[in-house]
Protein backbone atom coordinates (compact mmCIF):
# COMPACT_ATOMS: atom_id res chain seq x y z
CA UNK A 1 0.00 0.00 0.00
CA UNK A 2 1.37 3.36 -1.34
CA UNK A 3 0.78 5.23 1.95
CA UNK A 4 2.90 7.60 4.12
CA UNK A 5 2.68 9.14 7.55
CA UNK A 6 1.23 12.46 6.57
CA UNK A 7 0.33 16.23 8.88
CA UNK A 8 -1.44 18.82 8.91
CA UNK A 9 -2.78 21.79 11.09
CA UNK A 10 -5.84 22.16 12.52
CA UNK A 11 -8.12 23.66 10.05
CA UNK A 12 -11.60 22.50 11.50
CA UNK A 13 -11.76 20.47 8.57
CA UNK A 14 -11.90 16.81 8.51
CA UNK A 15 -7.99 14.44 7.14
CA UNK A 16 -7.35 11.30 5.77
CA UNK A 17 -4.69 9.65 4.80
CA UNK A 18 -3.74 9.75 1.08
CA UNK A 19 -3.49 6.35 -0.33
CA UNK A 20 -2.41 5.61 -4.08
CA UNK A 21 -5.04 3.76 -5.78
CA UNK A 22 -6.62 1.96 -9.05
CA UNK A 23 -9.76 2.10 -10.28
CA UNK A 24 -12.37 0.10 -8.32
CA UNK A 25 -10.18 0.05 -5.25
CA UNK A 26 -12.04 0.12 -2.05
CA UNK A 27 -9.89 1.99 0.82
CA UNK A 28 -10.70 0.86 4.46
CA UNK A 29 -9.14 2.79 7.52
CA UNK A 30 -9.14 2.17 11.30
CA UNK A 31 -7.05 4.07 14.09
CA UNK A 32 -5.61 1.61 16.23
CA UNK A 33 -8.06 -0.55 18.28
CA UNK A 34 -10.91 1.25 15.98
CA UNK A 35 -13.16 -0.36 13.51
CA UNK A 36 -12.89 -0.36 10.09
CA UNK A 37 -14.41 2.68 8.21
CA UNK A 38 -14.46 4.06 4.60
CA UNK A 39 -13.25 7.52 6.22
CA UNK A 40 -11.58 8.66 9.54
CA UNK A 41 -12.61 12.14 9.40
CA UNK A 42 -10.08 12.87 12.17
CA UNK A 43 -10.64 16.92 12.68
CA UNK A 44 -9.05 17.32 15.78
CA UNK A 45 -5.56 18.02 16.78
CA UNK A 46 -3.66 15.09 17.94
CA UNK A 47 -1.02 11.84 16.94
CA UNK A 48 -3.14 8.86 15.44
CA UNK A 49 -1.88 5.27 14.68
CA UNK A 50 -4.12 4.39 11.13
CA UNK A 51 -3.96 1.32 9.51
CA UNK A 52 -5.01 0.81 5.75
CA UNK A 53 -6.65 -2.01 4.21
CA UNK A 54 -6.76 -1.99 0.69
CA UNK A 55 -9.05 -4.28 -1.21
CA UNK A 56 -8.85 -4.60 -5.14
CA UNK A 57 -11.50 -5.45 -7.74
CA UNK A 58 -10.33 -8.55 -7.76
CA UNK A 59 -10.88 -8.99 -4.03
CA UNK A 60 -7.00 -8.92 -3.16
CA UNK A 61 -6.36 -7.47 0.02
CA UNK A 62 -3.30 -5.85 1.53
CA UNK A 63 -3.61 -4.09 5.16
CA UNK A 64 -0.31 -2.12 6.74
CA UNK A 65 1.05 -3.66 9.06
CA UNK A 66 2.36 -1.15 10.61
CA UNK A 67 0.60 1.98 11.47
CA UNK A 68 0.38 5.31 9.49
CA UNK A 69 0.88 8.14 11.73
CA UNK A 70 -1.77 10.88 10.94
CA UNK A 71 -0.68 14.14 12.89
CA UNK A 72 -2.69 17.13 13.33
CA UNK A 73 -0.74 19.93 14.98
CA UNK A 74 -2.69 22.65 17.11
CA UNK A 75 -3.26 25.63 15.11
CA UNK A 76 -1.09 28.89 16.73
CA UNK A 77 -3.30 31.97 17.64
CA UNK A 78 -1.58 35.29 17.79
CA UNK A 79 -2.42 37.12 20.85
CA UNK A 80 -1.52 40.75 22.38
CA UNK A 81 -1.88 42.16 25.91
CA UNK A 82 -4.24 45.45 25.75
CA UNK A 83 -2.48 48.12 27.15
CA UNK A 84 -3.19 49.57 30.68
CA UNK A 85 -3.40 52.71 32.12
CA UNK A 86 -3.36 53.34 36.08
CA UNK A 87 -2.75 55.97 38.30
CA UNK A 88 -0.09 56.39 41.51
CA UNK A 89 -0.45 54.81 44.39
CA UNK A 90 -2.75 52.11 42.80
CA UNK A 91 -2.78 48.68 43.28
CA UNK A 92 -0.59 47.03 40.40
CA UNK A 93 -3.41 44.70 37.93
CA UNK A 94 -3.41 41.22 38.15
CA UNK A 95 -5.49 40.87 34.89
CA UNK A 96 -5.30 42.10 31.58
CA UNK A 97 -7.46 41.88 28.56
CA UNK A 98 -6.43 39.71 25.37
CA UNK A 99 -6.85 40.07 22.01
CA UNK A 100 -6.79 37.15 19.76
CA UNK A 101 -6.53 36.63 15.98
CA UNK A 102 -6.35 33.69 13.79
CA UNK A 103 -9.21 31.40 14.80
CA UNK A 104 -10.97 29.09 12.78
CA UNK A 105 -14.58 29.65 11.54
CA UNK A 106 -16.86 30.45 14.77
CA UNK A 107 -13.87 29.40 17.39
CA UNK A 108 -12.81 32.07 20.06
CA UNK A 109 -11.14 32.51 23.15
CA UNK A 110 -13.70 30.73 25.06
CA UNK A 111 -11.91 27.49 23.52
CA UNK A 112 -9.02 28.05 25.79
CA UNK A 113 -9.26 27.18 29.52
CA UNK A 114 -6.73 28.32 32.59
CA UNK A 115 -5.68 31.67 33.40
CA UNK A 116 -2.95 33.50 32.11
CA UNK A 117 -0.11 34.39 34.31
CA UNK A 118 0.46 37.92 34.21
CA UNK A 119 3.61 40.03 34.95
CA UNK A 120 4.64 43.80 34.72
CA UNK A 121 8.10 44.97 35.33
CA UNK A 122 7.21 47.32 37.48
CA UNK A 123 7.64 46.56 41.14
CA UNK A 124 4.81 48.90 42.49
CA UNK A 125 2.81 52.34 41.25
CA UNK A 126 4.87 54.57 43.00
CA UNK A 127 7.47 55.91 39.66
CA UNK A 128 5.42 56.66 36.95
CA UNK A 129 6.27 55.67 33.69
CA UNK A 130 5.26 53.29 31.17
CA UNK A 131 6.46 49.19 31.72
CA UNK A 132 6.19 46.00 29.67
CA UNK A 133 3.47 43.61 30.86
CA UNK A 134 4.13 39.62 29.80
CA UNK A 135 1.91 36.74 30.37
CA UNK A 136 2.50 32.95 30.97
CA UNK A 137 0.31 30.92 28.82
CA UNK A 138 1.60 27.49 30.07
CA UNK A 139 -2.06 27.08 31.71
CA UNK A 140 -3.81 28.37 29.13
CA UNK A 141 -4.40 25.71 26.92
CA UNK A 142 -6.96 24.33 24.33
CA UNK A 143 -7.64 21.06 22.11
CA UNK A 144 -6.64 22.46 19.16
CA UNK A 145 -4.39 25.82 19.52
CA UNK A 146 -1.77 27.23 21.06
CA UNK A 147 -1.21 30.76 21.88
CA UNK A 148 1.51 32.90 21.09
CA UNK A 149 1.15 36.21 22.93
CA UNK A 150 2.80 39.72 22.60
CA UNK A 151 3.95 41.83 25.54
CA UNK A 152 1.65 44.63 26.27
CA UNK A 153 2.30 47.66 28.28
CA UNK A 154 1.13 49.42 31.94
CA UNK A 155 1.41 53.38 32.09
CA UNK A 156 1.62 54.40 35.35
CA UNK A 157 0.48 58.04 35.15
CA UNK A 158 0.04 60.83 38.12
CA UNK A 159 -3.46 60.40 40.04
CA UNK A 160 -5.78 62.92 39.83
CA UNK A 161 -6.02 65.24 43.05
CA UNK A 162 -9.49 67.14 43.66
CA UNK A 163 -8.62 70.09 45.80
CA UNK A 164 -11.86 72.44 46.98
CA UNK A 165 -11.72 75.37 48.47
CA UNK A 166 -14.34 75.48 51.62
CA UNK A 167 -17.11 77.61 51.54
CA UNK A 168 -17.42 79.70 54.62
CA UNK A 169 -20.58 82.44 56.14
CA UNK A 170 -19.58 85.90 58.16
CA UNK A 171 -21.34 88.59 59.11
CA UNK A 172 -21.36 91.88 57.68
CA UNK A 173 -18.07 93.78 59.53
CA UNK A 174 -16.20 90.46 60.45
CA UNK A 175 -12.63 90.01 59.08
CA UNK A 176 -11.58 86.94 56.84
CA UNK A 177 -12.19 83.77 58.07
CA UNK A 178 -9.02 81.17 58.05
CA UNK A 179 -9.36 79.65 54.48
CA UNK A 180 -9.54 76.04 54.08
CA UNK A 181 -8.97 73.79 51.81
CA UNK A 182 -10.56 70.02 51.32
CA UNK A 183 -8.81 66.70 49.30
CA UNK A 184 -10.18 64.13 47.37
CA UNK A 185 -7.49 61.38 46.01
CA UNK A 186 -4.89 60.88 47.88
CA UNK A 187 -3.04 57.32 47.31
CA UNK A 188 -3.60 55.51 50.64
CA UNK A 189 -1.43 57.06 53.13
CA UNK A 190 -0.78 60.24 51.44
CA UNK A 191 -1.65 63.34 52.55
CA UNK A 192 -0.79 67.25 52.11
CA UNK A 193 2.46 66.52 53.29
CA UNK A 194 3.39 64.66 50.48
CA UNK A 195 3.08 67.52 48.41
CA UNK A 196 5.79 69.40 46.45
CA UNK A 197 3.84 71.99 47.28
CA UNK A 198 0.12 72.66 48.88
CA UNK A 199 -2.27 74.99 47.00
CA UNK A 200 -3.65 77.77 48.72
CA UNK A 201 -7.00 79.68 49.23
CA UNK A 202 -7.37 83.28 48.07
CA UNK A 203 -10.60 85.52 48.47
CA UNK A 204 -10.94 88.79 47.17
CA UNK A 205 -12.85 89.88 50.53
CA UNK A 206 -11.71 91.54 52.85
CA UNK A 207 -13.16 93.16 56.24
CA UNK A 208 -15.99 95.74 56.06
CA UNK A 209 -16.27 94.45 52.45
CA UNK A 210 -20.24 95.00 51.27
CA UNK A 211 -22.37 92.52 52.06
CA UNK A 212 -22.51 88.91 49.51
CA UNK A 213 -20.96 86.57 48.00
CA UNK A 214 -17.13 86.19 47.25
CA UNK A 215 -15.36 83.60 45.18
CA UNK A 216 -12.72 82.02 47.18
CA UNK A 217 -10.09 80.31 44.74
CA UNK A 218 -7.09 77.68 45.25
CA UNK A 219 -3.68 77.30 43.12
CA UNK A 220 -0.34 76.80 43.40
CA UNK A 221 0.12 72.94 43.68
CA UNK A 222 2.88 71.57 42.92
CA UNK A 223 3.58 67.32 43.10
CA UNK A 224 5.20 65.01 40.77
CA UNK A 225 2.78 62.42 41.34
CA UNK A 226 -0.43 64.09 41.31
CA UNK A 227 -2.41 66.41 38.81
CA UNK A 228 -4.58 68.98 40.60
CA UNK A 229 -8.09 69.60 39.75
CA UNK A 230 -9.44 72.96 41.74
CA UNK A 231 -13.01 73.65 42.88
CA UNK A 232 -13.90 77.08 43.63
CA UNK A 233 -15.88 77.95 46.88
CA UNK A 234 -18.15 80.94 48.16
CA UNK A 235 -17.86 83.43 50.81
CA UNK A 236 -21.13 84.15 52.22
CA UNK A 237 -21.28 87.68 53.85
CA UNK A 238 -24.31 87.79 55.64
CA UNK A 239 -26.35 91.38 55.57
CA UNK A 240 -25.89 93.31 59.04
CA UNK A 241 -29.16 93.13 60.94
Amino acid sequence: INATNCTFEYDGKAHNIAVETMVGDKVEYRVDGGDWSSSLNIVNAGEYPVYVRLTRKNYHTYETATPIMLTITKKVVSGTIVAKTISYGDSLPTSYKVNYSGFVGTDDASVFSGDIIFTASAKNSLTLGTYSVSGDTSGHVADNYTLALADGTLEITKRVLKVVADSKSINFGDPLPTLTISYEGFAPGEGVDDLDKAPVAVCGYTQGGTAGKYEITVSGGESEHYHFVYEKGTLTVAKDN
